[in-house]
């Protein structure tokens, strides 16, 4: 569902700070932001359900699994880039007590350019990573992230899996040119009967 953008300012503007936790029930989060303004489509390796709020000039997509939220995406509704003291804010109100330690990505690449990550000291293991190319600050937990990518992985065999099973097919079909097929038909043609003859006209 789009909305336009006047009613989008609109709620932007009335709706308040954003303080949403992982973890936190769907009624909690609601009580941070308000009624969800869209919900998402999901793709095959998504799980859970992905809805839709305005919070203090952010759009932010909550993704629920057994009602509770285990990964937010956040952007700035009018798509300029999320500062760093904006994102040491958004981040100290989802430590829930904890500290964000901020991770070494390795070595520089053209896919790690712009990006940064921490992750949290609790038990829950929050990870929090900001793209400044799509302007996206991405937060969930190391579970999270690991049954997603484990259901990657099997969307992916299932999909190598029902290919094969089509190649199998395709080839165990009988071919009329096998199995002696092409030599009896030669046969049937052999032992047919001679075209009458011509007959001489009178």
């Amino acid at each position: 569902m789009r909305l336009p953008f006047g009613i989008l300012a609109t709620l932007l503007l009335l709706s308040g700070p954003v303080q949403a936790r992982i973890g936190e029930t769907e009624e909690q989060v609601r009580a941070h932001y308000g009624k969800p303004v869209a919900l998402l489509a999901s793709h095959d390796a998504d799980s859970g359900v992905t809805k839709c709020y305005t919070s203090n000039g952010y759009l932010i997509a909550v993704t629920y699994l057994e009602n509770e939220s285990v990964r937010e995406i956040v952007t700035k509704a009018d798509n300029s880039k999320i500062t760093q003291g904006e994102l040491r804010k958004l981040l100290g109100t989802r430590a829930s007590g904890a500290t964000w330690n901020l991770q070494e990505l390795g070595e520089t690449s053209s896919e790690t350019v712009g990006i940064q990550q921490w992750r949290s000291t609790d038990e829950r293991a929050r990870v929090a990573i900001y793209d400044s190319k799509t302007r996206t600050l991405f937060l969930t937990t190391q579970h999270y992230i690991d049954q997603t990518n484990a259901a990657t992985r099997r969307s992916r065999a299932q999909a190598a899996l029902s290919a094969a099973e089509k190649r199998t097919r395709a080839l165990s079909r009988p071919n009329i040119m096998e199995g002696g097929s092409a030599i009896r038909s030669l046969r049937l043609e052999q032992n047919k009967p001679a075209a009458s003859p011509a007959i001489p006209a009178k």
